[in-house]
């Protein structure tokens, strides 16, 4: 599956899978596909509550965090 991944991602076709802690609205949508630069990004977008709020985004050989999950996990790692 990854490899179909590279190959459509060679044709400017992102696949961005998103978690969040809410479902997507249409302004971060678009905020998403800025972020990875792709013309066309197709979406799979998983609610997880987990996350508390932000959003993770992984696409082919790439992962953006900025999940409040990542951020106090780190937070916490300085304190140690």
């Amino acid at each position: 599956m990854r490899d179909i991944e590279d190959a459509l991602s060679g044709r400017d076709i992102i696949i961005a899978d998103v978690t969040s802690a809410r479902s997507l609205t249409q302004a971060l949508k678009v905020e998403i596909e800025k972020l990875v630069g792709g013309k066309n990004v197709q979406f799979r977008a998983v609610v997880d509550p987990d996350v508390i709020g932000g959003v993770r985004v992984d696409i082919p050989g790439k992962r953006f965090d900025g999940t409040i999950r990542r951020k106090l996990t780190l937070l916490k790692s300085k304190q140690l």
